[in-house]
C-alpha cells in the first residue's frame, strides 16, 4: 500500500506566459509530492527552441534539490 505518484496535466497552449505557468505548476506539483508534469501542447505547439527551453525549465524544477515537500 505504497504511495502512488501524481502527474499533473500542464494544460492548454496559452502563449508567451506558458513557461512561467508551467514552472509554477511543476513547483506546486513537486511540493505536493507529485512525480511529473504532462506538457505536450505547451512544448510542441511552438518553435523547437522555445519548446525545448520550456521542457528544460520544467525538468530543472524536478532536478532541483531545494524544491522539496511542503
Amino acid at each position: 500500500m505504497g504511495r502512488a505518484g501524481l502527474i499533473n496535466s500542464g494544460g492548454e497552449f496559452g502563449g508567451e506566459s506558458d513557461t512561467k505557468t508551467a514552472v509554477r505548476t511543476a513547483i506546486i506539483n513537486k511540493r505536493a509530492g507529485g512525480m511529473g508534469l504532462i506538457s505536450g501542447r505547451k512544448a510542441f505547439q511552438r518553435p523547437f527552441n522555445k519548446g525545448a527551453t520550456l521542457l528544460h525549465a520544467i525538468q530543472d524544477v524536478y532536478l532541483n534539490q531545494e524544491v522539496t515537500l511542503a
